[in-house]
């Protein structure tokens, strides 16, 4: 994808009238921390996906990277972040949310943040989390979205349409999972997944398409969490 700091959606999406008018921007991590290019006055509110609540999010070290990293940011814009959503319902667990299993990780490792966090966590997948999001978020000039390094132009499209054109995204793809930065995940995320959420808005095949995709991620999710947690106990 282009690396430019600013530049039309329409350039990519030119089929959605949604997505005229709307600029978006990236951040990437670099030398430790990530390289600021949020304008640089205005609130900000955070958006952080996850991607599955783990037994024990306090020593997954996926999750450690993943949130350190993004909470490096966070403390770089300090007073300017109004709020931060951690968004994910239960996917693989029944008995926490992914929003839940990250804000215990924020209650142990950044807790100078955990007044400022929201949970959207009556969700099922990334597109009602970012419509959550948009409707809870309608304050803040700068929705800054993160997410894994493969879903980002998924996450940045869902943020296109159902944000205000007048808003600034900006999104932070982050490096953490060795699985995720296969060249078979993103390719899947680009040529798959991306253009189905975007067809699955206009066209109900293709959402039944998805909803079925959709029950088969979260069920292979349970499954192997399931395993392992049988493996550690």
């Amino acid at each position: 994808p282009p690396r430019s700091t600013l530049f039309p959606y329409t350039t990519l999406f030119r089929s959605l009238q949604a997505l005229e008018g709307v600029f978006f921007n990236r951040i990437q991590y670099k030398e430790g921390v990530f390289g600021s290019r949020v304008p640089s006055m205005g609130t900000i509110a955070v958006y952080i996906n996850g991607y599955g609540a783990p037994i024990d999010i306090l020593k997954d070290k996926g999750y450690y990277e993943y949130l350190s990293r993004a909470f490096d940011a966070i403390d770089a814009w300090g007073d300017r972040v109004r709020m931060i959503y951690l968004c994910g319902g239960c996917t693989n667990s029944d008995e926490v949310s992914e929003a839940e299993a990250m804000k215990a990780w924020v209650a142990r490792f950044a807790p100078q943040w955990v007044g400022r966090v929201r949970l959207i966590e009556d969700t099922m997948t990334v597109r009602e989390n970012i419509r959550a999001f948009a409707k809870n978020s309608e304050g803040a000039r700068f929705p800054v979205f993160f997410c894994e390094y493969s879903r980002e132009w998924t996450v940045a499209a869902l943020a296109a349409v159902f944000l205000p054109g007048d808003k600034f995204i900006t999104t932070a793809g982050v490096r953490f999972s060795k699985k995720d930065l296969t060249v078979g995940a993103q390719l899947k995320q680009m040529f798959v997944n991306l253009p189905l959420e975007l067809a699955s808005l206009r066209f109900s095949p293709a959402e039944r398409v998805r909803a079925r995709r959709r029950e088969h991620v979260v069920d292979k999710a349970r499954k192997e969490r399931q395993a392992a947690s049988v493996g550690k106990g």
